[in-house]
């Protein structure tokens, strides 16, 4: 292979590898998009959308009713033209209430299915919460173990120094013996500080499904701003709880009181009377 060859062939191989990285980075938005499709805040957005329907459901007054209906046959034959009364009803029915009663019933599960929209709410305020808690973590402890590797790279050229320096008997075993020992503190303190990165990642993968954020798009002079407002959506949603509780109560109230059915009928007969 000649050094031309060799020369291009490494310029692809970086290439390929900055591509590679490049690609498996995802920008803050997009985080923060991923964030919002987290199962936990989709499970409380299907809730809310099942609450929907089922006060729908729930405070129907029920579909209509068709009625058919032999009357008065003989027992011996099943002939129209025995007797005047004798005949086949038609009839439809529907149910009426004579409360608010589902009206009620609709009001309870609708506050129901808004406390879990505001509960969805408050699942995506808070894995932002955290999103921005372990970015924070990650940064500080990224610029821990650069200052540790940095100091461990002085200590190690200071330890090799003292090697030299020992040999002629200018430095004690007891001073050597202190370089190795605050070495293998830094060390300790690298590998702790290791092991605390790969947890933060494992929080990452949990939360957007990626531990590489682009560092550029990561918004840090927000955290230099307070909002001037914020929504508690937990308190939001206890309200349309206990709005939920008082609908619930009325509705039982009610539920003394029966229902009105209101129907109406034709009876095809034969004309014996004349009528």
């Amino acid at each position: 292979m000649t050094v031309k060859t060799y020369k291009i062939l490494k310029v692809f191989i970086a290439s390929i590898l900055l591509l590679t990285v490049n690609i498996k980075a995802i920008t803050f938005e997009e985080a923060l998009l991923t964030l919002q499709k987290h199962e936990s805040v989709e499970s409380a957005l299907f809730k809310y959308k099942a609450g929907s329907e089922e006060a729908k459901l729930k405070s129907s007054w029920g579909d209509p009713k068709f009625k058919i209906a032999a009357k008065n046959f003989p027992v011996d034959t099943l002939s129209f033209d025995q007797t005047p009364m004798t005949g086949v009803e038609f009839g439809i029915s529907q149910k009426v209430p004579l409360t608010s009663k589902y009206n009620n019933i609709k009001n309870t599960f609708d506050a129901l299915s808004e406390a879990y929209h505001y509960e969805a709410k408050d699942k995506k305020q808070n894995l932002t919460k955290a999103f921005w808690e372990i970015l924070i973590l990650k940064r500080k402890i990224v610029e821990e173990l650069s200052i540790l590797n940095d100091n461990s790279r002085w200590i190690e050229k200071i330890l090799k120094v003292s090697d030299r320096l020992y040999a002629t008997g200018k430095v004690s075993q007891q001073a050597i013996l202190e370089i190795q020992i605050r070495k293998a503190e830094i060390e300790r303190d690298i590998s702790n500080k290791e092991y605390e990165h790969s947890q933060i990642d494992d929080k990452l993968i949990y939360l957007i499904g990626d531990t590489q954020i682009e560092e550029h798009s990561i918004p840090w002079v927000s955290l230099e701003t307070s909002a001037t407002q914020t929504l508690d959506y937990k308190e939001l949603g206890l309200q349309e709880r206990l709005r939920a509780k008082e609908y619930s109560l009325k509705a039982s109230q009610l539920n003394h009181i029966p229902d009105m059915t209101v129907s109406i009928g034709y009876t095809q007969r034969s004309n014996i009377d004349g009528n």
